[in-house]
């Protein structure tokens, strides 16, 4: 008998955003954007920064999730906020 019988094929899946928001907000974060823009461009880009780091919050209780549901509902918050800040971070780059 197989110890995989109630294993959940699709979890790894549903954790997928919250691995890609941590990446990302690191390469964000220790990339040292900050000193490089000036004004409105550094504003921008520090709440582009905090909205990241908001992703992160959020995916922490999605990578202890276990019901289904509660997974596919974190990780679409997850996605949101993550596309948020780096929508974000983007425009700091192009104000630069």
């Amino acid at each position: 008998m197989s110890g995989d019988y109630g294993r959940d094929p699709w979890r790894e899946v549903r954790r997928a955003p919250a691995w890609l928001t941590f990446a990302t907000t690191w390469i964000a974060l220790l990339s040292g954007a900050a000193h490089l823009y000036l004004g409105a461009a550094r504003v921008v880009w520090l709440a582009g920064s905090a909205v990241l780091v908001g992703s992160c919050v959020v995916a922490v209780p999605l990578l202890r999730a276990r019901a289904r549901e509660r997974q596919r509902r974190l990780a679409g918050r997850t996605l949101l906020l993550w596309a948020a800040g780096l929508l974000t971070v983007l425009v700091a780059a192009a104000l630069h």
